[in-house]
């Protein structure tokens, strides 16, 4: 999911605070297709690609994209 945000440009929208709705709806979906169906069931679909982000880490434990 990174490599694929990062290669169309919109990784940016998952770090970002305030990322522009247009652009946080282009994510939702790249990052919907890679999450497991068992916690796909625990996401609620009305929040940003951020909130969503962060609760894959915290389901997850710690991820840091740079290793």
């Amino acid at each position: 999911m990174c490599l694929h945000l990062d290669g169309l440009k919109l990784w940016q929208i998952v770090e970002a605070k305030n990322a522009p709705r247009k652009k946080d709806r282009q994510v939702m979906p790249i990052m919907f297709s890679t999450i497991l169906d068992e916690i796909m069931w625990e996401l609620d679909v009305e929040k940003t690609a951020k909130q969503t982000w962060d609760f894959l880490k915290t389901k997850n434990g710690k991820y840091s994209r740079g290793g």
